[in-house]
């Protein structure tokens, strides 16, 4: 028996009994997928229009810095766009919940699968006033270790940041909010 949470398959959790449930499987809200996706599309127009018709004349703030946020922004939210694009042709789940551990697909950088014997803690904390659901895990490098090596890359580059939690679930592309989310972990972890 499985739960699942799929917006635009009838909506809704339908959980009747929770000592039944073997998993919970929550896919990606497409209308905010497709948001996003509109945003880095007007993002790169945006880029297009400066790269043919050249900066603006006159004073404006911040003028000097806005070649280097075009020229490293456009790129970036290029294939970001292209990322967005393929989650929304091609829907797998974002976050998988079981007896078994939280498994993240929920991001590019989803971590995979997390057992319960190797998380220390989860928790939920605001980023820029969205809620995100915080994995840390009792060994860090063990849970690095497997992902790919562009995964490796960009978490160890993100180790300098001020974040509470290494694994972060945004709860922005999720139908749900991420409270919400962890209190269906919370059942899970025994």
């Amino acid at each position: 028996l499985a739960t699942f949470f799929h917006p635009w398959r009838g909506g809704g959790l339908f959980i009747w009994r929770m000592e039944l449930v073997e998993d919970i499987v929550i896919y990606a809200s497409k209308l905010k997928l497709l948001g996003m996706a509109t945003v880095c599309l007007a993002f790169e127009g945006f880029v297009i229009h400066f790269l043919n018709y050249g900066l603006f004349e006159g004073r404006a703030p911040f003028k000097e810095y806005i070649p280097f946020i075009l020229y490293a922004g456009g790129p970036v939210m290029g294939l970001l766009f292209i990322y967005l694009c393929y989650r929304l042709l091609r829907p797998r789940p974002a976050v998988v919940i079981n007896h078994e551990g939280i498994f993240d697909n929920a991001s590019l950088l989803g971590a995979g699968l997390i057992r319960w014997e190797e998380i220390k803690s989860v928790f939920t904390y605001k980023v820029m006033n969205h809620s995100v659901l915080g994995i840390i895990p009792v060994d860090l490098e063990t849970i690095v270790a497997r992902q790919s090596g562009i995964k490796r890359f960009f978490f160890r580059m993100g180790k300098g940041l001020d974040s509470p939690a290494p694994f972060v679930i945004p709860g922005s592309i999720l139908p749900m909010s991420a409270e919400e989310l962890l209190t269906l972990a919370k059942y899970f972890r025994v």
